[in-house]
């Protein structure tokens, strides 16, 4: 899984998203892996420029997920 490069505090950013997600998108589970794959790879890229989940995505999770879920 690649969720194990994360640092400990984009991972659990990334973990509460993750089962928010997938437990409240009224979607298919394709698309829902989707969802997350794209997510995985926006955070990979910033964390790779040295930024947290906190500065890409804002400080709720949920807030973040449910936002982006509402544009779909």
């Amino acid at each position: 899984m690649l969720a194990v490069k994360f640092t400990g505090v984009n991972l659990k950013y990334y973990e509460d998203m993750l089962i928010y997600i997938r437990f409240s998108y009224n979607k298919s589970d394709q698309e829902v892996e989707e969802v997350l794959s794209e997510l995985l790879d926006h955070l990979l890229d910033a964390q790779a420029e040295g930024k947290t989940a906190y500065e890409v995505f804002g400080d709720e999770p949920k807030k973040y997920a449910a936002y982006n879920k509402k544009k779909d």
